[in-house]
């Protein structure tokens, strides 16, 4: 069975599960900082080459609803990027399902929408901040990056899926 296919399974499985943005950060906030630290010093030119293409591939914050969901995907994409690259599958098939659902739920629940400076300011600066302690070998300095980076995006994330909740009841 192929990885896509098992994450597909598994999507449709948490697809009537009601999953939230919190339930994802709380496994987020514990694995990612992980697999950045286990990363540190170990991705080859080629690889950190893709991660800063992928960090740099929005430089200017969205000007459009549209130009947001791309950000959020791209941004996604890094995540599940770094999943690739880890040693440990299962860790990185978690991490890369957790990217996926996070995709999906953004673009389901409209999650992009107002777009959201902070977001894209906060999580591209992370990015590259992270890109840089990676390539220094710099583990401690990674796991740090990645903390603050999921604890940021998840207060960021919640107050995205409030606004939601607010333009729902106000309709």
């Amino acid at each position: 069975v192929s990885v896509e296919r098992t994450r597909a399974l598994l999507a449709n499985y948490f697809y009537f599960q009601d999953l939230s943005i919190a339930d994802i950060y709380q496994m987020r906030k514990s694995l990612e900082p992980e697999l950045a630290a286990s990363l540190a010093g170990k991705l080859n030119s080629e690889q950190l080459a893709e991660l800063r293409m992928l960090a740099n591939q929005f430089p200017k914050p969205a000007e459009s609803a549209e130009e947001e969901k791309e950000q959020h995907i791209a941004s996604l994409a890094f995540h599940s990027k770094l999943s690739d690259f880890g040693k440990n599958k299962l860790l990185g098939f978690i991490i890369g399902f957790m990217s996926q659902i996070l995709t999906e739920l953004t673009l389901y629940k409209k999650l992009y929408e107002p777009p959201n400076f902070e977001l894209w300011s906060k999580g591209r600066e992370h990015q590259l901040q992270l890109i840089d302690a990676l390539d220094r070998g710099d583990t401690t300095k990674a796991r740090e990056i990645m903390t603050s980076h999921m604890q940021i995006a998840e207060t960021l994330m919640k107050q995205q899926e409030a606004q939601i909740v607010r333009r729902f009841i106000a309709e």
